[in-house]
């Protein structure tokens, strides 16, 4: 997760706006099953929703190769 060091060096040129915007912010650009977790869990402040993304990050990637994958239904066909 790179990314989140991008993030904080340019939420540290931003003045004015509210650390929850920013956090909001970081958030939203988020994978969405990150985003669900971290919207239970509540994060408390910016390196709180550091450690929890980097964590559900790696507890999807673990889960991935597990994940059964389903082909897709095909549409019915007219006769």
């Amino acid at each position: 997760m790179k990314s989140n060091k991008q993030f904080e060096t340019l939420s540290n040129r931003v003045i004015g706006m509210p650390a929850e915007m920013l956090l909001n912010c970081f958030i939203s650009g988020l994978k969405k099953e990150i985003q669900h977790e971290l919207f239970i869990l509540k994060p408390y402040s910016f390196s709180h929703t550091i450690g929890l993304a980097k964590q559900l990050e790696a507890k999807l990637t673990a889960l991935k190769p597990f994940q059964p994958k389903f082909p897709r239904p095909t549409p019915p066909t007219s006769i």
